[in-house]
């Protein structure tokens, strides 16, 4: 995997840009980058089983000529400054995840809603990037700081949200620090 892998797409929604305001706010000396990618490299849509091969997978995926193009702001180099270690979640649970860190807020600064309001974010969020098309998507995420955008503590989460009807990939990052 190397260039032509992916191209991004520019997709505008108020509920991408209420999702990177609130974070925004609450994660003050970090913050969340929201790319939506089409995928050209079919062998993308074919994302490992075992968990063995994830870590070459994400890795490939990653240290890509397009992802460092595309999201230069994670500062990518030649390698990942540690595995990846992205775990395969749910597309039932996606919403709650992505509502859980929107409320528990940064180091310094919280989500000043309800958990329900912040759920209902994650929700939204959701429901536009696949509606009700739950079994085409296959969600994976991490706690690990891979690249240099990241700060290395409590505060950092990536989702790598495949969508395999209609070839994309979401990719969500978040970081904060104290």
């Amino acid at each position: 995997m190397s260039s032509n892998l992916v191209e991004v797409l520019e997709i505008n929604n108020p509920i991408i840009d209420r999702i990177k305001q609130t974070i925004t706010l609450t994660h003050v000396n970090g913050g969340i980058i929201i790319k939506c990618f089409k995928i050209n490299d079919t062998d993308l849509l074919n994302y490992p089983n075992m968990i063995e091969e994830h870590e070459r997978y994400f890795n490939k995926f990653f240290t890509s000529e397009d992802i460092k193009k595309t999201v230069p702001e994670l500062k990518i180099e030649e390698e990942l400054l540690c595995e990846t270690d992205f775990r395969r979640t749910s597309s039932f649970v996606l919403d709650g995840e992505l509502g859980e860190v929107i409320y528990n807020g940064g180091a310094y600064k919280y989500f000043y809603g309800t958990p329900k309001e912040a759920k209902k974010l994650g929700e939204q969020f959701c429901e536009f990037m696949f509606d009700d098309r739950f079994l085409d998507i296959i969600p994976f995420h991490t706690s690990n700081p891979y690249s240099a955008w990241f700060y290395d503590v409590a505060w950092d989460d990536t989702w790598f949200i495949l969508d395999t009807a209609l070839s994309r990939i979401w990719l969500i990052c978040i970081t904060d620090t104290d």
